[in-house]
């Protein structure tokens, strides 16, 4: 951290989320590099590793637990964007966990997204989260993304309602944000808090000469991999 230096050179998949933070603080520019990013590891396997190595350009762990970060991170962006882009990226992402990893009694890990291996397990949060944000990636009229501003995720896709908790806290005896009344708490708040920036739309992911920029580089960066589609 103190000199620059990188420790190593390699994206997990858990670091696709990154995409949807960056969505949500209102960076979109960047959201949609990085998200596109992780989009064409994807495309190379059909299934992300759960670690690929840029310099390498191989994957470090082979395996693909039906995560859901990418997912959410593509429902965000829609949601942010409404380009078709993502709903397209949303269909490439079933039609892999259902070529894939369909099993007869659901659907399973991939132990090795080279030779499309499977485990005799599915995660929880496949269920909870990966196919949640894939069925409201598609579902315009869900009350859902009809009232997108009165719901947050959690890390775990689980959906709070903003209003009613503001109103049940709003009857308690003791108000846990009652602190918030005097100037002092108030202070801590708005110097601790990020900024409250709502999502912004536009016809296209981003500007069209950062869009074939990036897409220049990714392309260039991918496109000598023998196993590379499109």
């Amino acid at each position: 951290m103190s000199s620059g230096n990188k420790v190593n050179h390699w994206i997990d998949t858990l670091q696709s989320a990154w995409s949807g933070v960056l969505v949500l603080h209102g960076d979109l520019n960047e959201a949609i590099c990085h998200h596109a990013v992780h989009y064409f590891i994807w495309k190379i396997y059909g299934l992300p590793p759960e670690r690929y190595n840029i310099m390498t350009e191989k994957p470090e762990l082979y395996f693909y637990p039906l995560r859901p970060e990418f997912a959410e991170s593509t429902y965000l962006l829609y949601r942010a964007t409404k380009h078709p882009f993502y709903l397209h990226v949303g269909k490439d992402i079933m039609d892999g966990i259902n070529k894939y990893t369909k099993a007869e009694c659901g659907f399973a890990t991939i132990h090795n997204v080279i030779d499309k291996s499977k485990e005799d397990r599915m995660e929880s949060f496949f269920l909870s989260e990966t196919l949640k944000y894939l069925y409201l990636l598609f579902d315009e009229s869900n009350p859902v993304n009809v009232n997108e501003y009165d719901y947050v995720f959690s890390t775990q896709a689980h959906l709070f309602p903003i209003k009613r908790i503001q109103n049940l806290v709003k009857n308690l005896h003791m108000n846990p944000f009652s602190f918030l009344n005097n100037s002092q708490g108030y202070e801590f708040v708005k110097n601790s808090s990020c900024p409250n920036i709502k999502l912004t739309t536009s016809q296209y992911p981003m500007n069209d000469d950062l869009w074939k920029a990036t897409g220049i580089y990714v392309n260039a960066k991918f496109a000598s991999l023998p196993q590379y589609k499109l």
